[in-house]
């Protein structure tokens, strides 16, 4: 098809197979009072310009407009874009994109909105599959767009509205979850990242509208870039963090001091948390860390970059460094109260696991260094490893080592798992190094 015109779906299904190209008008599914309608998208080029794509949005009686795009490409140029879930009758949007792509323009509070108006049931966005939603300009898009889980820029109240991915990529520019002060009240949003892989450049707002719930699911397999995470909340609002990952992980999208902390509950599962934190975007959680309900929760730490946990975690399943960067820990409790697993691939004398502050890990420490060295330095104050230590059985050499003039550090835990007794050195920079406790070696 070539027409230019309009595009209304009131009842039953319309499905687009044929390889169409150019300009299209305003798509509108399900409009017509009790009528749900569903739109399928599997080819063919719709460019809407200007022209907006409204699903449910009927006056009346409430509907269901379904939009499955499995092909094709959709893209805007301006206007109001992507609209999903619309008017004041509970109209729910749904829309799946599990093939083909969206491409959106810059703009602040414009790209994909998830319920629009106030009286709407709210708007559900599943992505997965090979689906592409593309909303920057590096991903090629027209710049930075808005994908609007919940309202923010006008009073869209009372709505539920839920961003899905299992799938696909996601470039977004602004990522916003929840209203905005008095505008989007009552709104209960969420977003699930399973699979595929998920970035935003932009992070202004979470559960910022007066009595938002705001929860967030990141797991799977998902791999996941977001700036820091937003601290301002609306009156009355929740915003609630679930970790689960399983080979998917969380990665800063820069470097930040305050990159997660004010959230009401950060929840850790036995699949837990794992932070990808590159070189160069070195990263600090002051947000408290616990366990999932019924469940041990686990941290782990990749990436070269730094990652410093400054807060009591209250996670028990244990906190695992891999790869070459480190944690600093300057809590007592940073760590959990389960074993700290150091796993680094580092072979040099650099440390994997920095003490600062004066504090006293009680945690078991176990040391695999058939992967790398492992080193353990005290970089301020007086620290002490009271736990017990247990060092894999080879001939690397693991350093325990003050590395600045005015800090200590004590190993108190009983050492064992050596080989020998160089498998073990303890070095000081201007204050000496303290053993003491029982070293078993094998």
């Amino acid at each position: 098809n070539t027409y230019t015109g309009i595009t209304v779906v009131r009842n039953g299904a319309l499905t687009l197979s044929g390889p169409r190209t150019g300009n299209s008008g305003t798509i509108t599914v399900a409009d017509t009072a009790g009528q749900s309608a569903t739109l399928n998208i599997l080819n063919g080029t719709i460019a809407l310009g200007a022209n907006q794509f409204n699903v449910g949005n009927a006056t009346v009686t409430a509907v269901t407009g379904t939009v499955n795009q499995a092909g094709g490409a959709v893209s805007f140029t301006s206007g109001n874009a992507l609209l999903v879930g619309q008017n004041n009758v509970a109209n729910l949007g749904i829309y799946n994109l599990s093939g083909g792509s969206i491409t959106t323009f810059a703009s602040a509070n414009r790209g994909v909105m998830l319920g629009v108006n106030t009286g709407a049931k709210g708007g559900r966005f599943n992505l997965s599959g090979t689906g592409v939603l593309t909303m920057t300009a590096a991903s090629g898009g027209g710049g930075d767009a808005a994908l609007q889980v919940g309202r923010y820029d006008s009073a869209a109240n009372n709505t539920t509205n839920e961003f899905n991915q299992t799938g696909g990529t996601a470039n977004v520019g602004y990522l916003s979850i929840g209203g905005n002060g008095a505008t989007g009240t009552g709104l209960g949003c969420s977003m699930s990242l399973n699979g595929g892989v998920f970035s935003a450049n932009q992070f202004p707002r979470l559960a910022l509208g007066n009595s938002n719930t705001a929860v967030m699911n990141l797991g799977g397999s998902a791999q996941v870039t977001l700036p820091a995470f937003p601290t301002a909340r609306g009156t009355s609002s929740s915003a609630t963090l679930t970790m689960d990952f399983t080979t998917g992980h969380l990665s800063p999208l820069a470097a930040s001091a305050t990159y997660m902390e004010g959230l009401t509950h950060a929840y850790l599962t036995t699949n837990g948390a794992v932070f990808l934190v590159d070189a160069g975007k070195d990263i600090t959680i002051n947000q408290i860390l616990e366990n999932a309900a019924g469940q041990a929760g686990r941290l782990a730490k990749r990436g070269a970059g730094v990652l410093t946990l400054p807060v009591a975690n209250m996670f028990s399943g244990g906190a695992t460094i891999l790869e070459t960067g480190k944690i600093i820990a300057s809590h007592s409790s940073a760590l959990g109260t389960g074993t700290a697993t150091l796993k680094s691939t580092r072979n040099d004398t650099g440390s994997c696991l920095d003490l600062s502050g004066g504090i006293n890990i009680t945690n078991a420490v176990a040391i695999d260094v058939t992967t790398g060295r492992n080193n353990i330095y005290s970089t301020s104050g007086a620290n002490t490893l009271s736990g017990p230590i247990t060092i894999s059985d080879t001939g690397k050499i693991v350093i325990f080592a003050n590395n600045a003039g005015a800090s200590l550090m004590t190993v108190s835990g009983t050492v064992t798992g050596l080989t020998f007794a160089s498998n073990l050195s303890l070095r000081g920079s201007g204050t000496s190094a303290l053993l003491s406790g029982h070293v078993s070696i094998k």
